[in-house]
């Protein structure tokens, strides 16, 4: 491991060590020669990454394994993989990634997300924004001038599923694959159109319902603590609500009752 005063390294290779690092204080194993694009994509999102780190953190504490489907460790790659969206689509050139980028460093932003990008761009006093909004326009096809942040910062769950299904190793698989890309069916984001309330219970997606719900309610949990900066017993209370306002079968909410109680009662720490 560098030291980051070492005058050898450059900023891209610390963040790079750092991510190598974090897999390994979790004992996760990748083959990062054989897809460097996913350690450079993960070292992008930087902050949005420690985010993923906590994440796998509370999954740690509160998966239980089960028959079938996936492990501890391939639960924990999915929490560590499912922002990488959030440096962009799969096929983004450096110049649109570091735009997006710099979008996303803006998530904690009291201004509101419900706002279009030009107008959120303008009260954050963006002193580019011609430029950004340029790229958005030119680069991603996106209207600026109608389409909320909030609805701009939710594409990054559409762009994991893009950068993991273009990028499969022998540890992202499938079901890694569409676990990871499918932590915001509560804001109804399903890049893999999962049939949520008719999944196979013995096919290839074995138990999945229980895995992206882990992994659904871990990333809530940890943005209202983090970003919000509720207790503990606020976010378990925010998470109650906004499944119990949600659209999703009375089936589907039990299930997601049954894993909140298991992370209530954890009162993890991040």
């Amino acid at each position: 491991m560098f030291s980051e005063t070492s005058p050898e390294i450059s900023e891209k290779e610390l963040k790079e060590e750092k991510v190598k690092q974090a897999f390994e204080d979790l004992e996760v194993e990748f083959s990062w020669d054989k897809n460097p694009k996913i350690l450079e994509r993960l070292a992008e999102t930087n902050e949005h990454f420690a985010d993923a780190v906590a994440i796998a953190k509370i999954i740690e504490q509160s998966w239980e394994e089960s028959e079938g489907g996936l492990n501890k460790k391939e639960m924990l790659l999915c929490g560590l993989l499912h922002d990488i969206g959030k440096s962009g689509p799969n096929q983004a050139d450096e110049e649109t990634r570091t735009v997006i980028q710099k979008l996303f460093i803006h998530k904690n932003s009291e201004t509101s997300p419900t706002l279009p990008i030009a107008e959120f761009l303008q009260k954050e006093n963006f002193t580019d924004q011609k430029y950004l909004l340029q790229i958005l326009k030119e680069k991603l096809n996106i209207k600026p001038e109608t389409e909320s942040m909030i609805t701009f910062w939710r594409r990054h769950v559409d762009w994991t599923w893009d950068i993991l299904k273009n990028n499969s190793t022998q540890e992202i698989t499938e079901e890694v694959a569409t676990v990871a890309a499918s932590h915001h069916i509560l804001d109804q984001k399903n890049p893999a159109n999962l049939d949520i309330d008719n999944i196979p219970e013995s096919a290839q997606f074995l138990e999945i319902t229980d895995k992206y719900i882990l992994l659904t309610l871990a990333d809530k949990y940890q943005a209202f603590i983090e970003r919000n900066k509720k207790s503990h017993n606020e976010a378990i209370r925010a998470i109650q609500k906004m499944i119990e306002q949600s659209n999703l079968s009375e089936k589907i909410q039990k299930k997601y009752f049954t894993i909140l109680k298991k992370i209530h009662k954890q009162n993890i720490d991040i």
